[in-house]
């Protein structure tokens, strides 16, 4: 019985989805951190004063809001290949840069109304969906001001060796056009096209803005070079 539960627990949609969704992000995230565009806007936000317990505080807020506007997942598979590497070249301790990310998706998950957990608690309560959020809101935005306090004030940070090569990094403004994958993600988000499309348009998108560009050759990203082995 335990056996057959666990397959029949499998061939559930929201499996393949995930395994599909963290294939598709981890592509779009390399195609992001190869071209130089995560120490790029590191060292934008050290020359701008943007470091340590600051940008993990900005890190929450951008997290709030993207997760309202495109449910859970949708804003770990773009927030965390960018905002996550770029706050700990800025100074802010790992764990408190993950804590944020994770600390806004909730807030968004707990609100969005294209959020699956909402859409659940509303439908199996025979609850109006938009009232459902709306009920929501006085407990979930004070707790959020709460938390962004929190990250202002107890945010770890750490001036390590990493920090330093951030505020030395040489910036490579052609990079951004990379910022092209998360854009057209989450647009297509906000548009309620399916998380596996908006994730495949960026991949495209992201190849399209590096070969153009000329960030990446064709080889860069795919090559052969015998045997059984595929890189890129």
């Amino acid at each position: 019985a335990y056996g057959q539960a666990i397959i029949s627990g499998l061939t559930k949609p929201m499996f393949p989805i995930i395994a599909l969704a963290v294939i598709l992000a981890a592509i779009s995230g390399k195609l992001i951190s190869g071209s130089g565009m995560v120490q790029t806007i590191a060292a934008y936000a050290v020359q701008a004063g943007l470091t340590g317990k600051l940008f993990a505080a900005v890190t929450f807020v951008i997290t709030c809001l993207l997760a309202f506007s495109t449910g859970t997942v949708g804003t770990y598979m773009v927030v965390i290949p960018i905002l996550f590497p770029v706050g700990v070249m800025t100074g802010v301790s790992p764990i408190y840069m993950i804590g944020a990310i994770v600390s806004g998706a909730a807030f968004g998950d707990n609100l969005a109304p294209i959020s699956d957990t909402t859409i659940a608690s509303a439908t199996t309560q025979n609850a109006e969906l938009g009232k459902v959020v709306r009920s929501r809101m006085k407990y979930s935005i004070p707790a959020a001001l709460i938390a962004l306090v929190c990250f202002l004030i107890f945010t770890k940070t750490e001036t390590s060796s990493i920090v330093l090569e951030a505020a030395q990094v040489e910036p490579k403004p052609l990079s951004l056009i990379m910022l092209v994958v998360p854009v057209v993600i989450i647009a297509l988000c906000l548009m309620k096209k399916h998380l596996i499309t908006a994730l495949a348009w960026g991949v495209i998108a992201g190849i399209a803005a590096g070969l153009v560009s000329g960030i990446y050759l064709i080889s860069d990203l795919w090559s052969f070079p015998g045997g059984f082995s595929v890189t890129g």
